[in-house]
């Protein structure tokens, strides 16, 4: 879903940069939170880590609602 979304809302001329950077931030962010997620249950408990994964779905939800345009039916041009 994120590389649909940043196609359509990146530039031709950056778009290759900006896919990069976010493939990047993306994995090794996955990497940081797959490392560090059997650590979390010791000191917060069991039912933690996943409240911490649904509150920050319900944030990025609630951006995705509020800050990204609707981009069906328009050219990429007419976008921004």
């Amino acid at each position: 879903m994120l590389l649909i979304l940043l196609g359509e809302l990146v530039s031709n001329r950056i778009r290759d940069r900006a896919l990069g950077v976010s493939v990047t931030a993306r994995w090794l962010a996955t990497i940081l939170i797959s490392l560090g997620f059997p650590l979390w249950p010791k000191p917060f408990g069991p039912s933690r880590p996943f409240a911490c994964c649904a509150a920050f779905s319900l944030i990025s939800l609630i951006f995705v609602l509020i800050a990204v345009p609707e981009t069906r039916g328009r050219e990429l041009g007419q976008i921004g």
